[in-house]
């Protein structure tokens, strides 16, 4: 078990070390309550603690906005906390296959409410869905953090066209 968990938590500093680095290689340009960072090498766009990476080929596009507050509502929320927190768990208890569960609804959760969030303020739907199809293909990134795009594009976009069913609280 000791093993498992020395291997868990080199891997956990591997994967940081590599995120700094990948962060630190990129053009800054420092906002008001976020660092918008342009990689040098191309990627997903996503966002990790107050850093936001946005390709050099999504500037000036229809869909930089949508991304850039999709990335900032993660940002606002502090979704990287949530991340790190089941990273860190499975550190812990990377035995127990229920947390390897956990750590896939823990992304799959911050994407929902992101998508509510947005859908919220106003952000039109149907281009919304559309530029998350089209940045589904786009390079996988670095796993600690959030992204943009992912895996389970089609039921998020089945969750932003539901209905909300009523919620009575007591």
């Amino acid at each position: 078990y000791g093993l498992g968990v020395l291997f868990m938590l080199g891997r956990y500093v591997w994967r940081y070390l590599k995120l700094r680095s990948f962060l630190q290689k990129g053009e800054w340009e420092r906002k008001e309550d976020y660092i918008l960072v342009s990689p040098l090498q191309s990627t997903a766009p996503f966002s990790f603690f107050h850093y936001i990476v946005l390709p050099p080929d999504l500037k000036g596009t229809a869909m930089q906005h949508q991304v850039l507050e999709h990335e900032l509502v993660h940002v606002r929320q502090w979704h990287s906390l949530d991340i790190l927190f089941a990273e860190l768990l499975l550190i812990v208890a990377w035995a127990n296959p229920a947390v390897w569960a956990y750590r896939l609804l823990v992304r799959n959760n911050l994407e929902y409410l992101v998508d509510q969030e947005l859908i919220r303020q106003g952000m039109p739907k149907k281009s919304y869905q559309y530029s998350l199809l089209r940045l589904s293909v786009a390079p996988a990134g670095l796993s600690l953090v959030n992204h943009y795009n992912s895996s389970f594009i089609k039921k998020r976009i089945q969750k932003m066209n539901s209905k909300q069913s009523f919620r009575h609280t007591f």
